[in-house]
């Protein structure tokens, strides 16, 4: 009887540390898949002014599907503290002094206008305008630009390009 109740707690201890240990396993690999999730893309700034190289074979199209579109945005949002960390007074060329203490608006997300969109099979890069920057001359415009890279058939952004634009108006 002893033998049989002492079998009982040492499968039960047995049992129950299996248990919670697969449970930590599983909840620790969970919070690394989400770990992973936010940081499996890239966010990569790119000097003021500067193309990207990437772009160069992608071709212009006058419309992008509005269900692309709206996801594109999704997930733009789902980025946005990463790309709010952006450090913009080294990509800025232009208007450094005028950038240094700078923090882009919290909904700065809310601002996006494609300005151009492009693909390159199935792939799709919009050209996106946000928020408008310091300038260093009265004249000047500048403006945040986010340039994502979406894969179609796996529904995602790959990567967000950062840059600046602007002009001189005259």
């Amino acid at each position: 009887m002893i033998k049989k109740l002492l079998m009982f707690f040492t499968c039960s201890f047995f049992i129950f540390n299996c248990f919670a240990y697969s449970t930590t396993i599983v909840k620790a690999k969970k919070e690394t898949v989400q770990k992973m999730a936010m940081s499996e893309i890239e966010i990569i700034p790119i000097s003021e002014m500067n193309g990207i190289d990437e772009l160069k074979n992608f071709k212009q199209v006058d419309k992008i599907d509005t269900k692309i579109k709206l996801s594109i945005f999704e997930e733009i949002k789902k980025y946005k503290n990463n790309i709010a960390k952006i450090d913009l007074v080294q990509i800025s060329e232009w208007a450094k002094k005028e950038m240094k203490g700078y923090k882009l608006p919290e909904n700065f997300y809310k601002t996006l206008e494609v300005k151009n969109s492009y693909r390159l099979d199935g792939k799709y890069a919009l050209n996106i305008k946000s928020v408008s920057l310091p300038v260093h001359n009265p004249l000047v415009k500048r403006f945040l630009y986010i340039i994502p890279i979406y894969d179609f058939e796996k529904n995602k952004i790959e990567k967000i390009y950062i840059t600046i634009k602007g002009y001189v108006e005259e």
